[in-house]
């Protein structure tokens, strides 16, 4: 994994900046050429920084938030989640996330660090069950632990009958069995529990 530090200049400081270009002059016919340029560099520093800011909250939430995990390993591969599997049982997260035509699985550690990135076959099955798809693996799952209050366990694609669904397999924490919920990845609604 390569991670690229860039720097960043605050807002106040780019303005700043700006301002005092704009005092000193700039076109010969009296436009303020140097001002908008600048405020154009502050305000695509201010969303660098924001970015930078949104990626590092969802990886510090990751470690024990299966959609912040989702969210950081879309991120740091630049693809949808169509899987995601609690490794060991150690808070550690296994995302499949497809990348165009092919597939990275991205392991979160526990600390909500990406650990490692490695290849991975997407199958037709998956291929087809995404591009029908108008929900994401992270609303499917919010649907189904918001419906049976558990944890997570795993999420994924599914076929049955010829027609695809998300299976978010929950843990429960109060000594009941544990449950699939199938979700329609189209509408949202659950189809079933079991």
């Amino acid at each position: 994994m390569t991670i690229t530090l860039r720097p960043v200049l605050s807002l106040s400081a780019a303005v700043a900046i700006g301002l005092a270009l704009t005092a000193c002059g700039g076109s010969t016919d009296g436009e303020p050429t140097a001002a908008v340029s600048t405020t154009t560099a502050a305000t695509e520093t201010a969303t660098t920084t924001t970015s930078t800011a949104t990626t590092s909250t969802a990886t510090a939430s990751a470690a024990s938030d299966p959609i912040a995990a989702i969210a950081t390993a879309e991120a740091e591969v630049g693809g949808v989640a169509y899987e995601i599997d609690d490794a060991d049982n150690d808070s550690s997260w296994e995302v499949g996330v497809r990348t165009g035509d092919t597939a990275r699985e991205v392991l979160i550690g526990p600390d909500g660090a990406v650990v490692r990135v490695e290849d991975e076959s997407l199958d037709d099955d998956d291929r087809r069950a995404l591009d029908a798809a108008r929900i994401g693996l992270a609303e499917a799952i919010t649907t189904a632990l918001n419906e049976t209050g558990g944890v997570l366990d795993d999420a994924e694609f599914e076929e049955e009958n010829g027609a695809f669904h998300i299976e978010v397999s929950v843990d429960r924490v109060d000594g009941r069995d544990d449950v699939d919920v199938h979700i329609d990845p189209v509408s949202g609604a659950i189809i079933r529990i079991d």
